[in-house]
Parts: structure tokens; sequence; C-alpha cells
């Protein structure tokens, strides 16, 4: 029988523009890794709604937004999933505190 609907859930991704060489290789093996791993579910379970919630960055900095755009167009490629079937909910992470604390 045929799910009628599959969600992905995933969290606390952390796109980074301030990490360092070592950091965004592992951090790029990693993501690698789970669109492998997505591609290869069976067809039943392959997502048809994909949440992501809370700190999609790291420091709210342009450069995460903009990677984890590039990543999650992926995501929805590899999965068939359009992105308008994508929800996502920032965390404290994707702000600039900085900022933030200036205006206060």
């Amino acid at each position: 029988m045929k799910n009628k609907h599959v969600i992905l859930h995933i969290s606390d991704l952390h796109f980074s523009a301030t990490c360092d060489d070592q950091a965004q290789a592992n951090r790029d093996l990693l993501f690698d890794g789970l669109l492998t791993k997505l591609k290869s579910i069976e067809v039943d379970w392959r997502p048809t709604l994909v949440c992501i919630t809370g700190d999609i960055t790291d420091k709210g900095q342009s450069k995460g937004f903009d990677d984890a755009a590039k990543w999650l167009k992926t995501l929805s490629q590899e999965l068939n999933v359009d992105i308008e079937s994508f929800l996502i909910a920032p965390g404290n992470h994707d702000c600039v505190r900085d900022t933030d604390r200036k205006s206060r």
C-alpha cells in the first residue's frame, strides 16, 4: 500500500559562512552523504513533504543562507519534491545577533 504522505524532517543544518576548510569539507561530506542516502530510499518511502526547522545557518549570514538555498534546491531535485512542498522555520541562529543587540 502506497503511503499518502511521507515527511522528511531535518533540523539544525547550521550552514556557516565562517567555517575553516576542514569544517567545510566535513560539512560537504555530511550533506552529500545525506543526499546519497535519501536517493536510495524505497519509492513508497520517498518524502513528499520536507520540513526544515531551526538554525538553517550558524550566524544568520548571507553566505550561509546562499549555501543552504543551493543545497535545498539540490535536495528538492534529488527527491523530486517541489520546493513549494518544503516548510522552513528559522531558529535563533538565523539572525545576526550583533546587529540585533545594537538596536536595543
